[in-house]
């Protein structure tokens, strides 16, 4: 699988898994996603900004996310429980798998490939929120070492003052990681 930038000409096969997870969410009785966002203009503007990746196999993008740089507003004060650390950090949102492919490990993916592009920009930290009742994401994020925090209230946007469960990892700097041996690769 290769994890890259996604092109603004996937975006209408990226709304539809969109479109595919609000329904799952509103079937569920998960109060996510459920106020217009993403939106396709959202995906463009990710594009546009270099920030929106997708995991692809065999040309087909199969799972996205965004990954931000910038410090996250409705990061900055948690309700109940702490951030483990104050290091600069990724935020990482919109995360969204192909209905197709749930089950196949794509979301650890989706994660592995932004904690590998994070830390060749010198990044060590990772955050993301989800949904109190989004339970398949927080098993999958406890699964990729993601640490649960607290609770925050989201700032802005269609779901602001949402409260979300906030997860952190923390990951050796690229900088720090010992020299590959030519043996690993056997």
């Amino acid at each position: 699988m290769l994890f890259r930038n996604a092109r603004e000409e996937e975006v209408p096969m990226l709304m539809g898994m969109v479109q595919d997870a609000v329904r799952h969410f509103r079937d569920s009785h998960i109060d996510q996603w459920q106020h217009g966002y993403p939106d396709a203009d959202t995906l463009y503007e990710d594009i546009r900004l270099g920030r929106l990746f997708v995991v692809e196999k065999a040309g087909t993008a199969l799972g996205m996310l965004a990954i931000l740089t910038e410090p996250d507003p409705s990061y900055e004060k948690v309700w109940e429980g702490a951030w483990p650390n104050d290091l600069p950090y990724l935020s990482l949102h919109r995360v969204c798998v192909s209905f197709r492919h749930k089950g196949q490990g794509i979301a650890g993916e989706l994660f592995r490939g932004a904690e590998a592009w994070g830390r060749q920009q010198g990044f060590a930290s990772f955050r993301v929120d989800t949904h109190a009742d989004n339970r398949p994401m927080q098993r999958c994020l406890e699964k990729a070492g993601y640490v649960r925090c607290g609770l925050i209230h989201l700032v802005g946007g269609a779901e602001d003052g949402a409260p979300r469960i906030i997860y952190q990892k923390t990951v050796a700097p690229a900088e720090s990681q010992p020299p590959e041996s030519p043996l690993s690769r056997i």
